[in-house]
């Protein structure tokens, strides 16, 4: 095993280590002796490969929300109409955040006026879902299905209404109670984007 690939495996189990005790505890009641002490390290080897407690939440949160967007591109790609991907993705946008439990402290307003940190990460993940939903939305206009006047509008819109159920969903733990009723959700943002 080279260096290059021995560094690599201790980083990927910081990271992991690290995602256990974020998922857990949550990032104010995590230290880094906590995740030193269970992958058998000192706490100075978490700190060769993250400056600091910050950027290591902020790289579990960022390869967190790489496993969304990853099944969020298998879902555009489906090769499905219009209509079928832009439902199997909000539905697998709603699934998949549902796990993404360090992504849920993130939408908490006191953590993110205090630790702007993650604020790049969740940017970056904005940008992902504007860009593939834009694409669903502008094929599904070119093939008929959608009736839009102004694409970036009605994505403002969608997105939107997908983030304002994040806190009820995820941070009050109502998404096994709320996940038949995305269904209905999903046939409101239909009903308007389909064309009569």
């Amino acid at each position: 095993m080279s260096i290059v690939q021995k560094q690599d495996t201790v980083k990927d189990k910081i990271i992991v280590a690290a995602d256990e005790f974020f998922s857990r505890f949550g990032f104010y009641k995590t230290t880094m002796d906590e995740i030193a002490r269970k992958i058998h390290k000192a706490k100075g080897v978490l700190y060769y490969y993250f400056r600091s407690k910050e950027e290591l939440y902020t790289e579990v949160v960022r390869r967190e929300l790489q496993q969304v967007k990853d099944e969020l591109i298998k879902a555009g790609k489906a090769g499905d109409d219009p209509v079928t991907t832009l439902e199997n993705y909000i539905k697998i946008r709603f699934e998949r955040l549902s796990h993404a439990v360090n992504y849920h402290e993130t939408l908490q307003a006191d953590f993110r006026e205090q630790y702007g940190f993650v604020e790049s990460v969740r940017k970056d993940f904005e940008n992902f879902e504007r860009n593939q939903l834009k694409k669903i939305l502008e094929e599904g206009k070119q093939q008929g299905y959608f009736q839009l006047s102004d694409i970036d509008l009605t994505l403002d819109v969608v997105l939107i209404m997908l983030k304002s159920v994040e806190i009820p969903l995820y941070l009050q733990n109502k998404y096994a109670e709320y996940k038949n009723i995305i269904d209905e959700m999903i046939s409101l943002i239909f009903n308007g984007l389909k064309k009569n």
